[in-house]
């Protein structure tokens, strides 16, 4: 384990970074993902680089959710945690600070935003992130 987390430091340390190495949390999840990927984090070098500092960790822990060769490799677990998505308050905020998140989540039909809006605008602004789809979505584009 020790050498593996040396190798997820050195893979940080080439890109520059200095807000994660002394996270063994992080770089265990680094390394977890390049394992599973086949080195794949360092296809992702320059989009880890560009995140802002403050949503560093965030991006790291996202990255056992994301999709490689358009499969996903874990499916959202955390059902537990967000037992229901009846106020923005337990959405994560990774979604909450995109500007249009409420705009997406608001139910015309119905003139209010629910909790299945709520993962739909999830799931839109996930799938724009990933480049699944083309963006910027907008709120037809989830019904």
């Amino acid at each position: 384990m020790q050498s593996a987390l040396v190798d997820a430091w050195k893979k940080l340390d080439d890109l520059g970074d200095d807000v994660l190495r002394n996270d063994p949390e992080a770089l265990k999840k680094i390394n977890d993902f390049d394992a599973e990927t086949g080195g794949r984090f360092d296809e992702l070098g320059d989009e880890y680089m560009n995140t802002p500092d403050p949503h560093k960790k965030g991006w790291v822990d996202h990255l056992e959710k994301r999709t490689v060769d358009g499969k996903v490799r874990k499916a959202g677990d955390n059902a537990d945690k967000f037992k229901s998505f009846d106020t923005n308050d337990k959405v994560p905020s990774r979604y909450t600070d995109d500007s249009r998140f409420d705009e997406l989540a608001y139910d015309p039909a119905e003139g209010k935003i629910k909790p299945e809006t709520r993962q739909e605008a999830m799931a839109g602004l996930e799938a724009e992130s990933q480049g699944l789809i083309d963006g910027p979505i907008s709120p037809g584009f989830l019904k």
